[in-house]
């Protein structure tokens, strides 16, 4: 059996919790500006001995977006709000243990959240990196084991391209395959997949060492 997909799913967010919030520093509103505010917190069903998260954001006091499945943190300079035109792009940092970590965009219009997606956690600056005159930052979405009879083969893990736009971070396509391209010999597509190994790729780790 092989992957080439990610799943990002910890527990069913419809299913009906016996449970309490627990004291949490967290649950204190933190001002994001532009009339946001956002509250982490935490829960714990008894009947499953589970524990869950209850993330709040807020818009001029009415509740906007709410998760109860991933691990949202405070790190950094997350979580973080930039306007873009008519609309706001909110960063969020997610502890997808025992996955790498990662970032959660949503962009908002009004008070509606119009698009919801998961996307590496930058360890860099942005910086022109294709000479496009728009700055762009590098992750992937996975850690890997090398695996084979002398542990010498890594699978297909993509190295990502997002740049940043007058409308938001968005994933340049192009440069995304040329990476790949140069890392793989061909690109195999944008997801993690286990069906392909390549045998030492010391370009990955080289690629990855000029962007940061």
């Amino acid at each position: 059996m092989v992957s080439c997909y990610q799943s990002n799913t910890k527990a069913d967010s419809s299913k009906t919790l016996q449970s309490y919030t627990k004291p949490n520093d967290n649950l204190t509103p933190k001002d994001l500006g532009y009339g946001f505010k956002i509250t982490f917190g935490e829960s714990e069903d008894f009947t499953d001995f589970k524990t869950y998260w209850d993330t709040k954001l807020y818009k001029d006091n009415k509740i906007i977006f709410n998760d109860s499945i991933t691990e949202f943190e405070i790190k950094g300079k997350y979580p973080s709000i930039r306007k873009i035109g008519n609309d706001y792009e909110i960063l969020l940092f997610v502890n997808d243990r025992p996955s790498i970590e990662k970032l959660y965009v949503l962009k908002i219009h009004g008070d509606n959240v119009i698009s919801k997606d998961l996307i590496p956690y930058f360890e860099m600056l942005p910086k022109d990196i294709d000479s496009d005159g728009k700055p762009e930052l590098v992750g992937i979405m996975s850690y890997y084991q090398m695996a084979g009879e002398n542990y010498d083969m890594m699978p297909y893990l993509p190295i990502l391209i997002y740049e940043y736009t007058d409308s938001g971070i968005t994933l340049d396509s192009v440069e995304t395959k040329n990476v790949n391209i140069r890392v793989y010999d061909k690109f195999y597509g944008f997801d993690y997949c286990e069906k392909y190994s390549f045998k030492g790729n010391e370009r990955f780790d080289n690629e990855l060492k000029k962007y940061k």
